[in-house]
């Protein structure tokens, strides 16, 4: 039997699914495959947190996620600004005086009535960032009162641990005074 099974003996790759689909009785019906990120959107367990803000030359803002008792697949933090450079970071195990107002994650099942278990927040304080684990600077282009923003972020998946906070620090380095916005997607499994 496991003869049977070997690629070798098929026409094509085509072929041997179809006829190992056959033994095992889904030739009528092929399984669903999902990339890991879709799965968690189908599944009800993916969110995302989106916000806006000015902020001047020099200043900081803070966006903390307390990540909850599941690991945090972090797919992406995309920041979007009118002007000149700006520094994002992302710091794990600060140390938080105030958390700030909270900021609502939405589910991106939008038939699902799952929460997500991290908990985020915008205008936080910490008296420590921790330890800084990524650094990403977004330049502008231009001169002058001719200057454009830019965007960037955090791609690609980070995995965060479970039952830790993490800070999302972005820094106004410009020379005056931006608008920006921020999506942080992830999901949690």
């Amino acid at each position: 039997m496991a003869s049977i099974l070997t690629q070798n003996a098929f026409k094509s790759i085509y072929d041997y699914m179809f006829r190992v689909g056959a033994l095992i009785g889904t030739a009528t019906r092929p399984a669903v495959v999902l990339e890991e990120i879709s799965d968690a959107v189908h599944s009800g367990v993916a969110f995302q947190v989106d916000g806006r803000n000015s902020l001047t030359n020099g200043s900081s803002f803070n966006f903390m996620a307390k990540v909850g008792a599941l690991p945090l697949h972090f797919i992406d933090f995309t920041l979007v600004t009118t002007a000149g450079e700006v520094v994002l970071e992302l710091y794990e195990n600060p140390t938080i005086t105030s958390n700030g107002t909270a900021v609502a994650s939405n589910n991106k099942n939008r038939s699902s009535t799952n929460t997500s278990l991290t908990a985020c927040y915008g205008g936080t304080t910490a008296s420590s960032n921790g330890t800084l684990i990524a650094r990403h600077h977004i330049l502008g282009s231009g001169h002058g009162a001719f200057t454009a923003g830019g965007s960037g972020g955090f791609g690609g998946e980070w995995l965060l641990k479970p039952n830790e906070d993490y800070l999302f620090k972005i820094t106004n380095s410009s020379g005056s005074t931006i608008q920006y916005s921020v999506s942080f997607y992830y999901f949690e499994k």
